[in-house]
């Protein structure tokens, strides 16, 4: 994601629907290994961008995108028929899990305001 420019953690966490503690996690991970590295934003201090080093860059390209060519080896070994039901499945179960992830987020709110009441 950071090749393709989702750059911070809370942008990551949301896209993959992941905690803020998972995603700085693996972000440390990451810089262990010296895949990326953090910078302040410019008029947010408190706000990182996540950056691929050289090294993270040369990751991604060589196994990200062998996944991607591995992914589309498998997509076109299937039927036109069985693509569209996955892709219409998939499309549903995405709907279905934001509307519970929201649905969980206001009685999560819910509860909250309730306990500052």
């Amino acid at each position: 994601m950071i090749y393709e420019g989702v750059a911070t953690q809370h942008d990551i966490s949301e896209s993959l629907c992941l905690s803020r503690q998972t995603v700085n996690s693996a972000f440390r991970q990451l810089i262990k290994k010296d895949l990326i590295r953090l910078e302040s934003v410019e008029n947010n201090l408190r706000v990182k961008k996540a950056y691929l080093t050289k090294d993270g860059v040369k990751f991604v390209e060589k196994y990200v995108g062998n996944m991607h060519g591995l992914e589309e080896k498998v997509w076109n070994m299937m039927k036109e028929e069985e693509r569209v039901q996955l892709t219409r499945l998939i499309r549903k179960y995405k709907t279905l899990m934001k509307e519970s992830l929201e649905e969980y987020q206001n009685s999560k709110n819910s509860s909250s305001e309730d306990l500052q009441s």
